[in-house]
């Protein structure tokens, strides 16, 4: 009986923030031979080359197949390196390996987080290499997982999941804040453990009826960083969801959309937090002089109820 052998893979998690966003690249699959699996979406990854080290695969395949050059692998600083008896050896961390047990031809993949510096383009095995939002990768992962290459999904998911999890800051600027009609709204399920002032740049507040709304822009919006204990961020997220008209990601009846931004506090230092951001077509502009929201406001056009 012959036996075959599994294939040693490196796949690069490249991260990167952008306008304020935490982000990962993703390429859409575009292998020759690859059948069905083309036009799924993917990282960069490929495999290993007799006696190449992990680290030069990844480097060498990202290159090939986005163009952007490789400036930091997670674990590569740490690793161990040795020789003994001819033989030459490291040993690293990777984020984390994937195995797949049926399907395709078998695979031992080591998944790396990375950074990059270049701009992205396609190659001949994928095209359309683009920066696209952790919030984004999570909710096309619970709702389109079947758009993804199955030996990328487990990474993705368990680095987006994280990253997200660990945000307990939400940043508010409208009827939430402090001395507004919702105030008690924020603190209902939990109560925030700090409350401190913030600014959220490159938006613009519209004025929207009975409350504000923020959009991509060029201004800056002032309102409050809520901080939450762990242990009650995702109750607290649900019941702000709950009056921000947010139903998940890409739900077609969402009013605002929850995203993560950075956010500037007074000393200088940004954090990223959650920010509800207006989810519906802006009919008529009515941006809020100052980026500063109180609800006596006057109208700029007929009032609107909050659905």
């Amino acid at each position: 009986m012959t036996e075959t052998f599994a294939i040693p893979c490196a796949a690069a998690l490249i991260r990167c923030e952008v306008a304020g966003q935490p982000c990962v690249l993703l390429q859409t699959r575009h292998k020759p031979g690859a059948g069905i699996e083309n036009a799924l979406l993917e990282l960069p990854a490929g495999k290993v080359r007799e006696y190449e080290s992990l680290f030069d695969t990844l480097r060498r395949e990202v290159a090939e197949e986005t163009g952007l050059t490789v400036t930091h692998i997670g674990g590569e600083a740490e690793t161990w390196r040795g020789e003994s008896l001819g033989y030459a050896v490291q040993t690293s961390e990777p984020y984390c390996v994937t195995q797949n047990l049926s399907g395709g031809y078998s695979i031992l993949l080591s998944t790396f987080l990375c950074e990059a510096e270049g701009e992205a383009r396609g190659s001949t095995e994928s095209h359309s290499p683009r920066w696209v939002p952790l919030t984004e990768v999570l909710g096309l992962l619970d709702t389109q997982p079947e758009i993804f290459y199955p030996m990328h999904i487990g990474a993705l998911r368990q680095y987006a999941a994280r990253i997200c999890a660990d945000v307990g800051h939400v940043f508010v600027y409208g009827t939430l804040k402090s001395g507004q009609r919702n105030a008690a709204w924020a603190s209902a399920v939990a109560a925030p453990i700090s409350v401190q002032p913030a600014t959220l740049c490159g938006f613009t507040l519209h004025h929207l009826g009975r409350y504000p709304g923020v959009l991509p822009g060029g201004g800056e919006v002032s309102g409050e960083l809520l901080t939450y204990p762990p242990e009650a961020l995702g109750a607290a997220l649900a019941h702000l969801d709950e009056l921000e008209g947010y139903g998940g990601h890409n739900h077609p009846d969402n009013l605002f959309a929850r995203e993560l931004r950075r956010v500037t506090l007074p000393d200088g230092r940004t954090v990223t937090a959650w920010v509800y951001v207006y989810a519906r077509p802006l009919h008529q502009p009515s941006p809020v002089s100052g980026g500063v929201w109180q609800d006596d406001l006057p109208l700029a056009f007929p009032k609107r109820s909050h659905p």
